[in-house]
């Protein structure tokens, strides 16, 4: 059974925003690029992207598996 979550774009731009200064903050760890992954994943990647200023690498992968 699939279950969908609404999630505003108030609330996604606010959840990149603290992702984002999260990121940031961190002065022991920090990612070269980010990852979206296609059917979903693009979209908050390119947000997240923009918003900490790292480049964003597009993944589109199909399993091919019967649903």
């Amino acid at each position: 059974m699939t279950i969908f979550t609404y999630v505003s774009h108030a609330d996604l731009v606010a959840q990149v925003r603290a992702l984002a200064d999260a990121l940031a903050a961190d002065r022991d760890w920090a990612p070269a690029h980010l990852i979206g992954i296609g059917r979903g994943g693009l979209i908050p990647a390119v947000y997240l992207s923009h918003a900490s200023g790292l480049p964003m690498l597009a993944v589109d992968y199909s399993s091919q598996a019967r649903t």
